[in-house]
């Protein structure tokens, strides 16, 4: 049997970023608003994560050419925050939400993965927006709004009475070091 010699249990701090930028006209929002309400009729798993509102499957968007095109234009930015990088979707899922119990509990986007950056594309201009208690902050909607942050950080957006529905898509990236791809 194996006893465990060492265990260490100690709260390190991290360098948080967040990087909001704004390419209202660029967004085809139409095309991402009518994807997710495909992908809500599909998902049959409501209501069971933090996101207490109506949510595609956690791989929607992953392959979607429209979604990695507006990360790969804000990559320039994120240069400057991070260093240069490759990145692959990890995962990628959209949300809906229009009536006042849909939320969002306090959470981050870290796991056990490589590591890499999280954010959010803002699809419509009403709602809440997102807090980040650990830099009080709070993202406000506006449509075409793309906000990157470090995974680590706390989020959650709270209830809101919903004159229209506010859509968003989440997503998170991994970086990908040059030996990921190297077979043994």
């Amino acid at each position: 049997m194996i006893k465990n010699q060492l265990i260490i249990k100690k709260p390190i701090q991290f360098q948080g970023y967040l990087l909001e930028e704004i390419y209202p006209n660029y967004i085809d929002d139409t095309y991402f608003k009518n994807k997710i309400d495909l992908g809500i009729r599909e998902n049959k798993n409501q209501y069971i994560s933090n996101v207490k509102g109506l949510k595609t499957n956690y791989h929607f968007f992953d392959n979607d050419i429209k979604l990695q095109n507006i990360v790969q234009d804000i990559s320039p930015s994120l240069f400057d925050i991070i260093g240069p990088f490759n990145a692959a979707c990890r995962d990628s899922w959209g949300c809906r939400y229009d009536d006042y119990s849909h939320f969002v509990k306090e959470h981050h986007h870290e796991v056990a993965k490589a590591p890499g950056f999280s954010g959010i594309l803002y699809l419509s201009d009403e709602g809440p927006g997102t807090y980040f208690p650990e830099l009080d902050y709070l993202v406000k909607d506006k449509k075409g709004k793309i906000v990157i942050f470090h995974p680590s950080l706390l989020h959650s957006v709270k209830e809101f009475k919903y004159k229209t529905s506010r859509y968003i898509i989440s997503f998170n990236f991994n970086f990908i070091k040059k030996w990921d791809n190297i077979e043994s």
